[in-house]
């Protein structure tokens, strides 16, 4: 399989299913010369602000944040924290819901600049009106 330039591969993976084996063996084809972005199962978080958790060392970039946010389903949560996304979160911040951490795990990954994004049953923690 060619790869095209410029071009985000996004691989969603299940875990303890018959076709994982082969999304890993399809990934080694990609891996190669490739950036690869990841959200695990388990998301995890940095004991910073939601938008460092996002950036993860990234330059802040307004519009593709934007767009992150609004693609995560972010917002609503972004509005009620106290400082916005300028609110420490993590062991000594406010603490999130499992599916809100999801959806900074996914945020992260989205942000990063992978042209390869591994999302494994990163759907699993959100509410259904949020996929």
């Amino acid at each position: 399989m060619e790869r095209e330039k410029h071009t985000l591969y996004a691989f969603i993976l299940c875990i303890f299913c018959k076709s994982c084996t082969k999304n890993m063996y399809f990934l080694t084809l990609f891996h190669s010369g490739s950036v690869i972005g990841y959200a695990s199962q388990k998301p995890w978080l940095l004991n910073a602000t939601l938008r460092e958790n996002i950036l993860f060392g990234q330059p802040f970039r307004p519009r593709r944040y934007g767009r992150i946010i609004e693609a995560c389903s972010l917002q609503p949560d972004i509005d009620i924290l106290p400082g916005k996304d300028l609110t420490e979160i993590g062991e000594k911040g406010i603490n999130l819901s499992g599916g809100q951490k999801q959806r900074v795990a996914v945020a992260r990954a989205l942000y990063s600049q992978a042209n390869v994004v591994i999302l494994v049953s990163s759907c699993s923690s959100n509410d259904p009106e949020l996929l």
